[in-house]
């Protein structure tokens, strides 16, 4: 299994520890991991060179180094994992998890209370599988696929390198460990679509500035390209549409946003054509052009009569006989006067 932190590390702080570099290196501060012991890397580097014997404090990031004269990465390089001594001596069981190869020497593989596999039939057993945990009774794997059978004779001695485990897989693929196929069944069997588009989720979005993209290319990307592992992961598809699948899909939330898009806009119609219903009730024009509420209570504690049309206009006529009566009045004062 790939571990980058036991990689081994140089000081390039130390005049003498990096006089011939080779090979790609994740640097900080000058002390420098060698990352090609593990990994290649295909990736060209477009950044600055540097001399790593004179200016080593320069080594922060990544960079490709040929004696000593390292070029950088600007981004990270994608690489792919590569097993150059894979132990094969005393193993007879080699699981696949990703880039990463579980070996063991087992009497038997259960699957669930059934026994698929034992070390009498004097064979190698080969599978693929999602998740995989070593404790202390052996080996414990989920979801694993393209179980098959070898020959021991097939295993090179002692040592094989990732190409040859693919190679050897391949060629065991005709020779099933499970021929029913119900515990470690065959890819092909399982393929539901051929090709569909890969969405992140529902939305085929996420929040970049967090660097999800990069990410989920990391883990959903890799194609199986160069003898490396393709990437297994859960996914959710529709029936009767081959389009596209989902990598993220949690039902009970989708359900609670669809109850919270249902409901709170109903509930927002309801009150406010319960508000216009009220007050299309409650709110009257009078013919002197005043609105008037037929809820609302007088200061004495009833409510304001609205005045008729005929109550109006006598009140009027009134008024303008008055005026009419002291105008007729005052003319005839003056009359007198003169």
């Amino acid at each position: 299994q790939a571990n980058t932190g036991a990689l081994k590390r140089y000081n390039c702080n130390n005049d003498s520890q990096c006089t011939e570099l080779t090979g790609v290196f994740n640097c900080s501060l000058g002390h420098c991991a060698n990352i090609s012991e593990l990994f290649l890397c295909n990736a060209r580097p477009d950044g600055i060179q540097v001399d790593s014997r004179r200016d080593n404090l320069k080594l922060n990031g990544w960079f490709s180094c040929h004696h000593a004269k390292c070029t950088k990465y600007r981004r990270e390089p994608k690489c792919d994992r590569y097993c150059s001594k894979i132990t094969t001596s005393s193993t007879n069981v080699f699981l696949q998890y990703g880039d990463n190869v579980f070996t063991g020497q087992c009497s038997r593989a259960v699957a669930h209370t059934a026994e698929i596999w034992n070390q009498d039939q004097k064979t190698v057993l080969l599978a693929s599988c999602h998740t995989i945990v070593r404790n202390d009774s052996g080996l414990t794997a989920t979801d694993c696929v393209n179980g098959t059978l070898t020959n021991v004779s097939m295993i090179p001695q002692p040592f094989m390198n990732f190409t040859t485990l693919w190679s050897i897989v391949e060629t065991s693929l005709d020779d099933p460990v499970d021929p029913e196929q119900r515990f470690l069944p065959m890819q092909k069997v399982l393929t539901i679509y051929n090709v569909s588009k890969l969405l992140i989720n529902l939305d085929g979005c996420v929040n970049t500035l967090k660097g999800e993209c990069a990410d989920f290319v990391n883990t959903h990307g890799n194609d199986g390209d160069n003898d490396t592992a393709q990437s297994r992961f859960p996914c959710f598809y529709k029936k009767n549409d081959a389009t596209l699948v989902v990598a993220r899909f949690d039902l009970d939330k989708t359900w609670r946003d669809l109850l919270v898009a249902v409901f709170v806009p109903s509930s927002l119609f309801v009150v406010s054509l319960v508000s216009l219903v009220v007050i299309g009730h409650s709110v009257s024009v009078g013919d002197d052009a005043k609105m008037r509420c037929h809820l609302c209570p007088t200061t004495g504690g009833r409510r304001q009569r609205v005045r008729t049309r005929e109550e109006i206009d006598a009140e009027i006529d009134l008024a303008m006989d008055g005026i009419i009566e002291r105008s007729n009045a005052v003319a005839a004062i003056a009359n007198t006067d003169t």
